[in-house]
């Protein structure tokens, strides 16, 4: 890609631009911060790029646009084959097992990574179809329209290698950003594992406590110990949950972001984590590219220059604006295709079972190269289904699968999790002290379990829940004081419709 190239990312409180010249690695032309109000929508946040990028003239050819990892569900799925072809065929059938989102509602976006015996690791994600296209088209509609949407953390991966030459190839990365922080597996340059920790800088600089060892680029802090040991907990939590995930034990761990400016975190890390911790080296050449910016600066722009990289040269990461984020789910073309291949594996059946009544050794050829057709079809409607069966097993497989996709087609007639969310949200007034934190759901019914105000508010909102028409029987299963008065802990059942 030829031309200027602004990457944008907007993840973590502010936009932070920058702006590469050429292809390849290229060179910075430009860069600047804008912070962003707490509660800003796409449409701020793409008017406040967009101010800047009038004001900084940082207008340019393409537009790569990183949102935050917290905003996706992501998952590592080990898969019995490789190419993107087949992962594609397989994939709903894995979000639909994975995520408690209905797939229809998901805009999915994969990374393959390293291989596996016959297959290989693929790092998914999924945005919300509604919050990616509000985002790209507040963008497009201030004349930023993005060529690339990428989660930010993964566009470390393409920055790493370049500023540490000596990166393990198994490495555990930790980028603390100002809000909220990044925990991501690298083999090779490639992510295969991310999770989105809450804890941030702005946490950790919350306390009144003194920590001597924590210093900062400007000067002594006070580093809450709470949220240092929440940040640590954290990350020990998603090391575990990347080694049973990946099966990798990542080498060292390597700290950036804004997090590299608090002397002493890299070494509790690595007390806690076990683990050597290194940040990373930052060539001078690198310096030259990013006039004016520090050593204490520098981790602020280094996703928003990974995800201009993006565009400049072929980086492993997401990319959500593939097909006009037109992603549907294939489960009703998926079981015309099952239908159809049914259909064809019976006549095959039948015109071979004549054919081999006429004449055993003129056909024999001909039987093969029937099965051979049969085992092409299969594989081609049910990638993610391996191995050589009869032609009878076949058809029983394909039964088999029909029948859960009738399933399926059911249950999303009926509604999915968001369905019920959207249904309760819109019953229940903001200001009433009632949270959920927990749903779950069968055939038959619905548990919403939670916390209010008061026994009285359990009671009000199982009958708004019963007026507004959406639930054919609602009923509390239990009510529960807090301690300390602390208001209700509850359980809620609706009945499904049948």
């Amino acid at each position: 890609m030829a031309g200027s190239i602004l990457g944008m990312d907007i993840a973590d409180g502010r936009a932070v631009l920058v702006q590469l010249a050429g292809s390849g690695r290229g060179s910075v032309r430009a860069r600047a911060v804008v912070e962003l109000p707490d509660e800003a929508t796409p449409a701020d946040i793409a008017r406040a790029v967009a101010d800047c990028v009038a004001r900084e003239k940082l207008a340019s050819d393409a537009y790569v646009l990183g949102l935050g990892a917290g905003q996706a569900l992501l998952r590592t799925v080990t898969f019995p084959f490789t190419g993107s072809a087949r992962i594609a065929k397989a994939l709903p059938f894995e979000l639909e097992q994975r995520f408690p989102v209905a797939v229809e509602e998901l805009v999915p976006s994969w990374i393959e990574g390293d291989r596996v015996a016959d297959g290989c690791r693929v790092l998914v994600a999924a945005l919300r179809r509604e919050v990616l296209a509000a985002h790209v088209e507040a963008f497009t509609a201030q004349g930023l329209a993005p060529k690339v949407v990428d989660i930010d953390a993964c566009a470390l991966g393409g920055v790493l290698p370049v500023l540490d030459a000596d990166l393990p190839a198994e490495a555990l990365v930790v980028h603390v950003g100002e809000r909220s922080s990044r925990v991501m597996v690298l083999s090779g340059a490639t992510p295969v594992f991310l999770r989105a920790i809450e804890t941030g800088m702005d946490a950790l600089r919350g306390g009144t406590a003194e920590v001597s060892a924590m210093v900062d680029g400007d000067g002594h802090v006070a580093v809450e110990p709470a949220a240092l040991e929440r940040l640590g907990r954290d990350v020990r939590a998603a090391l575990a949950l990347a080694a049973e995930s990946v099966g990798l034990e990542p080498a060292c761990v390597v700290l950036c972001g804004p997090g590299v400016r608090v002397a002493g975190l890299d070494a509790h890390l690595g007390e806690l984590l076990g683990l050597p911790v290194r940040r990373p080296e930052v060539p001078s050449d690198v310096f030259a590219a990013f006039p004016g910016v520090g050593n204490a600066e520098l981790p602020d722009y280094l996703v928003a220059w990974g995800l201009a990289l993006r565009g400049a040269r072929k980086v492993a990461g997401f990319d959500f604006r593939t097909g006009e984020f037109a992603y549907v789910d294939p489960r009703g073309r998926r079981r015309e295709m099952a239908v159809w291949a049914g259909g064809l594996i019976l006549m095959m059946l039948l015109g071979l079972g004549a054919s081999w009544g006429a004449g055993v050794h003129r056909d024999l050829a001909q039987l093969e190269a029937g099965r051979e057709r049969i085992r092409q079809i299969f594989h081609e409607v049910l990638p993610d289904v391996q191995g050589n069966f009869s032609v009878t097993q076949y058809r029983s497989i394909l039964k088999s699968r029909m029948a859960e996709l009738e399933s399926h087609g059911r249950e999303g007639a009926r509604g999915g999790a968001l369905d019920v969310l959207l249904a309760v949200t819109r019953v229940v007034p903001d200001k009433m002290p009632f949270t959920l934190s927990a749903l779950s759901m069968d055939d038959t019914q619905i548990s919403l379990s939670g916390t209010a105000g008061g026994f009285a508010t359990v009671e009000d909102v199982k009958k708004r829940l019963e007026a507004s028409g959406a639930f054919r029987e609602v009923s509390i299963r239990s009510a529960q004081a807090e301690a300390k008065g602390k208001g209700v802990r509850f359980e809620l059942v609706i009945r499904r419709e049948s």
